[in-house]
């Protein structure tokens, strides 16, 4: 398990060969963090957070899709997350992140274009 934090966001990567095993890891080390940001007086908002679960291999993709909950609330999977950055989806493509980076030097280009004119 690997564990990020970045300001107020807290990443947690976990591995695993099996949904069960992944479903089991997720809950220890969810009540683990929260445990922990507890005694620091801080509260996880469920509504804001997420699961993300990378697969490149087309016949795991149905059969690794986790439950996975923070305080009885299921968690809810994302397509896509922007993590440090750089946007990721499920198959660890490029396609979100370049889409992404193209819609902002497109609106640069555009501002830097009607700026030329004056």
């Amino acid at each position: 398990m690997r564990y990020y934090r970045k300001s107020n966001i807290t990443t947690l990567c976990i591995r695993s060969k099996s949904k069960h095993d992944l479903e089991v890891k997720a809950f220890i080390e969810l009540n683990s963090c929260i445990k922990h940001f507890s005694k620091l007086n801080l509260k996880t908002n469920s509504s804001k957070s997420n699961v993300m679960n990378f697969c490149l291999r087309q016949q795991q993709d149905q059969e690794l899709r986790p439950a996975v909950m923070v305080d009885d609330v299921l968690l809810d999977e994302a397509e896509s997350i922007k993590f440090l950055g750089m946007h990721l989806d499920r198959r660890l493509t490029w396609d979100d992140h370049i889409e992404k980076v193209c819609s902002k030097v497109a609106s640069g280009i555009f501002v830097l274009r009607n700026l030329a004119k004056f």
